[in-house]
């Protein structure tokens, strides 16, 4: 069993013998789902703590770890205040939880992942919070945006939907990366099938 880079897993594999059972886990991604109804003022708080937690937790090298989350409209917290609350738990947490020393690239990766969502949040709807010296950032976009990874090292995308249905198709271009997929909803909701 191996864990890293798929770079690094072909490498692995290549170096073993044929008849030797190989188990690699690559790369994966998290997201976050949120319905409206888990965003009234005491579960809203409570959940942004958890997904900011969850976020700090080993620097989103881990298997759990949301690089976005898909929040619906029209709960009595806005995705928007959904992302401040999660953006002033970050803060709290990284005065407790210092982030570890990330190497050059992930320096980097971090840096360019920054650079572009503040390029383009001075063309669309998204607002960025954290200074780039700050060890976390938020990006809440007020439109849809397909599921892609983020740079790591405590950096979250909240994308607002109007159904939490939505969220899905925007997920689905990456489904085989998928690792895991957090639903704060109703039982209820829990239940939904896209096909009916």
């Amino acid at each position: 069993m191996a864990y890293g880079g798929n770079a690094a897993l072909a490498a692995i594999k290549h170096q073993l013998p044929v008849t030797t059972r190989f188990l690699p886990h690559g790369h994966k991604i998290s997201v976050g789902l949120v319905a409206r109804s888990a965003l009234d003022t005491r579960q809203g708080v409570e959940l942004a703590q958890r997904a900011a937690y969850d976020v700090m937790r080993y620097d989103q090298a881990g298997c759990y770890s949301p690089q976005m989350l898909f929040v619906e409209r029209g709960g009595r917290i806005a995705p928007q205040e959904f992302a401040e609350y999660i953006a002033h738990e970050l803060r709290a947490l990284a005065r407790k939880y210092s982030r570890r020393a990330l190497s050059s690239a992930e320096m980097n990766s971090v840096a360019a992942w920054r650079s572009r969502e503040e390029i383009r949040a001075l063309q669309d709807d998204r607002i960025l919070f954290g200074e780039p010296t700050d060890s976390w950032s938020v990006v809440v976009v007020d439109g849809p945006e397909a599921l892609m990874p983020s740079a790591l090292g405590r950096t979250l995308k909240v994308v607002a939907v109007d159904e939490i249905e939505d969220a899905i198709a925007l997920i689905s271009l990456q489904k085989i990366y998928l690792q895991t997929a957090a639903v704060a909803a109703t039982p209820r909701e829990r239940l939904f099938s896209p096909h009916g």
